[in-house]
């Protein structure tokens, strides 16, 4: 009976790890088009930093599980962006300002550790729960400037706004229902 009991554990704890690694899949897609879900890369990153691929995706996007602390946040980016995530994290965890964050990938920039950003598309869905999570996209054209494309440089949660504007990370912020 105990050899029973022990291997019915075993099965139950294997599925409960199993849904589990399905689940966070498919929660760190979420944020993508449909047409690019099924073929993005999808990682798990630990709190020092470490990532594990949960997924191998074929399509240049990569998509970062939820992590345990508190609220609900997944990203999902193209690969070449990664290296700004990676960089970014730590002081991102420490409590850093966006202006902290700008200042420090900045520099970075400047001294040759980071690549400018070409461009690309960032995908967000965050909120105190999943249940109310809220999307946002995030466009990154270097350089632009509020006078160059009419965008507002203040944030605004209804409408697209320029952040960083005129640097290498110029990004526009593009929130959603």
């Amino acid at each position: 009976m105990r050899l029973i009991f022990t291997a019915l554990l075993a099965l139950y704890s294997t599925l409960t790890v199993a849904d589990d690694h399905a689940a966070k899949i498919a929660q760190a897609v979420m944020p993508l088009p449909p047409s690019l879900q099924a073929e993005a890369t999808v990682v798990q990153v630990t709190g020092d930093g470490e990532k594990t691929v949960l997924r191998k995706g074929s399509n240049q996007m990569m998509c970062r599980a939820d992590d345990p602390a508190p609220g609900f946040m997944v990203i999902c980016y193209h690969e070449d962006l990664d290296s700004y995530w990676t960089l970014a994290a730590p002081i991102l965890a420490d409590g850093a300002s966006p202006t902290e964050e700008r200042d420090f990938l900045l520099a970075a920039v400047e001294a040759g550790k980071l690549a400018p950003v070409r461009g690309g598309i960032l995908y967000v869905l965050n909120g105190t729960f999943i249940e109310n999570a809220l999307p946002m996209s995030v466009i990154f054209i270097p350089n632009l400037t509020s006078a160059a494309s009419g965008l507002a440089n203040v944030p605004n949660q209804h409408q697209p706004w320029l952040m960083w504007e005129g640097t290498p990370l110029s990004h526009v912020m593009i929130p959603g229902k």
